[in-house]
């Protein structure tokens, strides 16, 4: 990150480089993974002609201060910069007669984050995903019958015999495909059912990975109702996080996640929430906004921002190509805008936040999630499945040598193909930020609707992320 200068100098520009190197920010661990990033930074070169991005967007802070949306990320410009960047409607060199090192300094900036772009260099390749994401699907049962699961819950427990031949797997196809880090998923149901299970696994997992020199992230995707002391202790000792499902304060959010008794089960979430605070855990809010909940969200938000909870905001993915739960278009922008003028005030809290499902302004992707190219889904016996939603169409199992590998070969970039090969997208600016949405609600209601919101909104989202930079100068 560069050190701010005053906005009312002759020149100033701001980035913040290192949320673009985060694979985790914002990240607030629903079903699906992390994007495969589009590392697209240029180095400023001498000698070269550089031109504006052709699709640069802009939105004013202030009279002062604009924030500007390049090919890699968004940066703060002041008014004598933004008038710098209109230079370059047509090619220029970077070097010019008469220009200041503060000028020169600037232009670093604007190259690095994609603002600039040089004429006629192809786009560089997207790294090598850093980042293995394996689901463990511990138990099939659950508490809970969320009125969106997709799942049948039967009587299934995995057990600890498969688990571990499933974590095997997983770091067998890491070191083969060379990954430094693994982010294991314990899901269900509800994990914390099988929580004796689960803590075995981890203490298995942690002694594999660090005897292969694989990064281990553990994260514990909960309902929160089982939540107590003694659990997040132990979670804590063995760096487990904890993401706790949360749709609702009043009547709309218990509707959608009652207890199998048909019970509002919102009071125990919130107790488990509260504890987990008190316990000092590292623990995150995820949301699931449908058409029962979405009254409530500004009140949810509001809560969250209050008690200082990270969150994100997830849109309800119908199973089977349905449109059953889905919240109208046109109510959904103006409910999100309402929740994003109370998030204006509160800069600080944007840097834990999810704001728009899976698009995000804080870095360029080429997909929405990685399934099918990046993780591994394992049912209770021990199948792999490319998504969480697809456990009853598996593709190998963990007794393949390389279940990663195989996994590709049978789906990749046919299931979840790069937003570059989805003609819909061609023509739409925003496209690498939300890279296409969803690819399995790609034919379906839910995607034209969710598109028409991500391009609605991308423009509130960019205001957004320059109050979060202005925040990040300390001015």
């Amino acid at each position: 990150m560069r050190k701010p200068v005053d906005p009312s100098s002759k020149l100033w520009v701001f980035s913040d480089s290192s949320v673009a190197s985060n694979q985790n920010h914002g990240q607030c661990d629903c079903a699906c993974a992390e994007p495969v990033l589009l590392r697209r930074e240029f180095k400023p070169q001498a000698g070269h002609l550089y031109q504006l991005y052709p699709g640069f967007q802009s939105v004013r802070l202030d009279h002062e201060v604009t924030v500007g949306l390049g090919k890699n990320r968004p940066l703060l410009l002041n008014a004598s910069a933004l008038e710098l960047v209109r230079r370059f409607n047509s090619p220029h060199p970077l070097i010019g007669v008469g220009w200041s090192r503060l000028e020169t300094a600037a232009f670093d900036q604007m190259v690095l984050s994609g603002l600039l772009i040089p004429v006629g260099c192809d786009d560089l390749p997207p790294d090598s995903p850093e980042t293995l994401t394996v689901w463990l699907h511990i138990t099939d049962r659950c508490n809970l019958r969320c009125s969106y699961c997709y799942l049948p819950h039967r009587p299934e427990n995995m057990t600890f015999q498969t688990g571990l031949a499933a974590v095997q797997a997983a770091v067998r196809s890491a070191s083969l495909h060379a990954f430094p880090r693994i982010k294991l998923k314990y899901a269900g149901g509800e994990p914390l059912l099988q929580f004796e299970l689960l803590t075995k696994l981890h203490t298995a997992a942690t002694r594999l990975c660090e005897e292969t020199g694989i990064h281990l992230d553990g994260v514990v995707l909960t309902n929160g109702t089982q939540l107590t002391r003694s659990r997040l202790d132990q979670m804590a000792r063995l760096g487990l996080r904890c993401i706790v499902s949360l749709d609702g304060l009043g009547s709309g959010g218990a509707r959608q996640r009652l207890t199998v008794g048909g019970r509002a089960s919102t009071a125990a979430v919130l107790r488990g929430l509260e504890l987990a605070q008190q316990a000092g855990s590292d623990v995150a809010v995820s949301v699931t906004v449908t058409n029962l909940n979405l009254g409530e969200l500004v009140e949810l938000v509001d809560w969250l921002v209050e008690n200082k909870l990270d969150f994100g905001l997830n849109f309800h993915r119908p199973a089977g190509g349905l449109s059953t739960g889905l919240p109208d278009p046109f109510e959904l922008v103006a409910v999100l805008r309402s929740v994003y003028q109370r998030l204006y005030a509160h800069p600080e809290r944007l840097d834990g936040a999810s704001l728009l499902d899976r698009a995000s302004l804080l870095f360029p992707h080429q997909h929405p999630c990685v399934a099918g190219h990046s993780a591994l889904v394992f049912d209770c016996t021990g199948r792999v499945a490319a998504c969480p939603m697809l456990l009853g169409q598996p593709v190998t199992a963990l007794d393949s040598p390389d279940p990663l590998g195989r996994l590709r070969l049978a789906t990749g970039d046919r299931l979840n193909p790069p937003v570059e090969q989805i003609p819909s997208c061609q023509a739409c600016e925003w496209r690498s930020w939300c890279a296409g949405g969803c690819p399995l609600l790609r034919h379906t209601p839910a995607h034209d609707r969710y598109c028409q919101v991500y391009r609605e909104l991308f423009p509130d989202l960019l205001k957004l992320e320059g109050l979060r930079l202005w925040n990040k100068t300390g001015l």
